[in-house]
């Protein structure tokens, strides 16, 4: 799930991120049952940039989570 957060701050949909974003801390907390959208988890998570906007990352609660058809975790955008 961290390296498909990672990834979805890092390649958002039609934006050219300049800044790149690390995550200095990520720590799942729990997840509920599946549905259509996937797993609906919490987590915390601390994230490291020059880019101003990385911040807002750092305030989510959590998000939906799926795995994709080779079974690696994918993070659907949080807005």
């Amino acid at each position: 799930m961290k390296a498909a957060m990672l990834y979805e701050m890092n390649h958002p949909p039609g934006t050219t991120i300049t800044e790149p974003i690390s995550i200095k801390f990520f720590k799942k907390e729990a997840c509920d049952k599946p549905t259509g959208q996937g797993y609906n988890c919490t987590f915390s998570v601390q994230v490291e940039s020059t880019n101003t906007m990385a911040g807002f990352y750092g305030n989510l609660p959590g998000a939906n989570f799926y795995k994709d058809d080779k079974g690696k975790w994918q993070m659907r955008p949080p807005f």
